[in-house]
């Protein structure tokens, strides 16, 4: 499992857009799931992988997490780290 940017810094009320790969498979995107995670209300990733911080979010680092949709347990991170 991998995961495009591995670190980030994203301004509250912007967005930044993640990409994942299954590792041996070729596939990008739809075989695995992100989420994530210490967000506050408002603050998602979709599930093409763009990350969307809200203006009013109160945590100072995010973690984004892509996962094998076959094998929840495999997975990679990202660290995400707001600014503003």
């Amino acid at each position: 499992m991998t995961i495009s940017p591995t670190t980030a810094t994203v301004a509250k009320g912007s967005i930044t857009q993640f990409t994942g790969t299954i590792e041996g498979t070729g596939l990008v995107g739809r075989s695995g799931r992100f989420t994530v995670q210490k967000g506050s209300e408002g603050t998602t990733i979709s599930e093409d992988g763009l990350l969307t911080v809200s203006p009013t979010e109160t945590n100072t680092e995010l973690i984004v997490v892509y996962s094998s949709m076959a094998n929840p347990a495999k997975s990679a991170n990202a660290t995400v780290t707001v600014t503003g």
